[in-house]
């Protein structure tokens, strides 16, 4: 599960991904990640399966999917209310929004490192925004349901994404800058595997 673009809203036109950092809100990016995709690559047989599974990127040893680019893609053509692009605009958007995905887990990596950690009332505060977002409770459940999200899989998808935000928001007292040089120099001291 991916909880790329995680700060604040921003400009949504198809160009300005790459011109602006981290696109989508965080409830979109809940939104879409647990209840819109499924964790797998699609249903639609082994060929699409296996190019699902398919590692793409490394993070110091930790996979990133093509399923993980593909969900990121899908949720960020539904936040701009596009169904594709044009190729070679959505080549560039995989580029893109793998690039996010690896400082994400760059991010989650960073606040593994420092101790960071997740409480339970921080875990049910986002929990309950996450159904918040549904007319019932109902409708919540059936939600999970159609997407195969077991409870347990909604809470570890919170969990990382509550410890991406608490470490960048750590970050945030920095500039823009500041910012940009923390994340630079995390990817200098790591080993970043693109294929």
């Amino acid at each position: 599960m991916s909880f790329l673009l995680l700060r604040r809203r921003r400009d949504r036109t198809p160009g300005a991904i790459g011109k602006k950092r981290r696109g989508l809100s965080f409830g979109s990016l809940i939104f879409c990640s647990l209840v819109l995709f499924p964790f797998l690559a699609g249903t639609g047989g082994a060929a699409e399966e296996a190019r699902g599974a398919a590692t793409v990127a490394e993070v110091n040893h930790v996979p990133i999917t093509a399923a993980a680019v593909d969900e990121a893609v899908q949720a960020y053509l539904r936040q701009i209310g596009h169904r594709e692009l044009s190729p070679s605009r959505m080549a560039e958007l995989r580029r893109e929004l793998l690039e996010r995905l690896i400082e994400d887990e760059l991010i989650y990596q960073e606040g593994i490192k420092k101790g960071e950690t997740v409480g339970d009332g921080e875990l049910e505060a986002e929990a309950a925004r996450l159904r918040n977002r549904f007319p019932s409770q109902e409708a919540y459940e059936s939600a999970l349901e159609k997407e195969n999200l077991s409870r347990a899989q909604i809470e570890a998808g919170l969990r990382r994404f509550i410890l991406i935000r608490k470490t960048w928001d750590a970050a945030s007292s920095m500039t823009e800058e500041g910012k940009r040089n923390w994340l630079k120099q995390m990817r200098e001291h790591s080993e970043i595997k693109i294929y």
